[in-house]
């Protein structure tokens, strides 16, 4: 927390973090394109091109031929933009300014709302003003965690809750917003704002209750190994993903076609129950398998 190093060296480090484990998955991605153009012959010089260069300069707009690998991929540059100013929110939060610093965070990212979302994504502007409140808040992580794993100060945190909830069910009243928080996600408007807040304060009343399931979950013999992985390699979790909806789906969709001619809302339960514990466990193996990039950059 209180690390002082110089601020290009700083940088210099963080964006090897994150970005060494991009490049591997990107070429895994590009390499996968191809050979999926290839056997579909469907091979084109200027597709290859527009995916070579769009993944080779990671600021948006990835022009891939199969679903998902490119999904995961929108917060590389929101990272990068947030690390950029993250030095300044650590020397104002160790100063006597530290809740005034997130104030000025949150009007800006306010600001940002009635702008057309589509100007500014360019940019990131609403996209980095956004995530840098959460990333702010984490700074105050030790403070909030003591807090939620104990039934102290409950009355505060009802308070909070009551508050958030009812900013949320406000805002979810006024015209063209939905629960659709995928579409709200998109764009980080306000009603993301609410829903998210309105989560986090939930969630600290539930922490004592959380973390004992969290711990009985580790213990576990399987799910805990699954756990663990999920804990200790989640960001290559996070970009692997991608291949995990890929397999589950085609593989899902084959079996589907041979075996079940007759759909009704139980094979819908059922559906979800497979499909997600096996997408669960496609990522956990591919971590296993390279979660050892991620080293690469700390």
């Amino acid at each position: 927390m209180r690390r002082t190093t110089k601020y290009l060296h700083f940088l210099v480090k963080r964006f090897c973090r994150i970005l060494i484990p991009y490049y591997v998955y990107a070429c895994v991605s590009i390499l996968t394109m191809l050979i999926y153009e290839v056997s579909k012959n469907n091979i084109r010089r200027e597709l290859i091109l527009q995916v070579i260069i769009t993944w080779g300069v990671p600021i948006g707009n990835w022009v891939s031929t199969l679903p998902y690998l490119s999904w995961a991929l929108w917060f590389i540059p929101v990272y990068i933009g947030v690390m950029c100013i993250f030095p300044l929110m650590q020397k104002c939060y160790f100063s006597q300014y530290r809740y005034i610093g997130l104030a000025i965070i949150i009007v800006f990212y306010l600001l940002t709302l009635p702008l057309p979302y589509l100007s500014i994504r360019r940019l990131g502007i609403r996209q980095v003003s956004f995530y840098s409140i959460w990333t702010y808040l984490g700074l105050f992580y030790h403070d909030i965690k003591s807090s939620a794993q104990t039934d102290q100060r409950w009355k505060r945190k009802l308070i909070a809750s009551v508050g958030t909830g009812v900013f949320f069910i406000a805002v979810l009243g006024l015209q063209g917003y939905s629960l659709d928080m995928q579409t709200n996600k998109s764009s980080q408007n306000i009603m993301f704002f609410a829903f998210s807040f309105t989560a986090m304060s939930l969630i600290c009343i539930g922490m004592p209750i959380l973390l004992t399931i969290l711990k009985k979950m580790s213990r576990a013999r399987y799910i805990g190994k699954i756990y663990k992985l999920f804990m200790k390699r989640s960001m290559t979790i996070y970009l692997y993903q991608s291949f995990a909806f890929l397999i589950v789906t085609g593989v899902w969709n084959k079996v589907v076609s041979m075996l079940f001619l007759n759909k009704n809302i139980w094979f819908e339960v059922f559906q979800i129950i497979i499909y997600y514990n096996a997408i669960v466990l496609i990522s956990a193996i591919m971590a296993s398998v390279l979660g050892y990039i991620e080293d690469w950059g700390k």
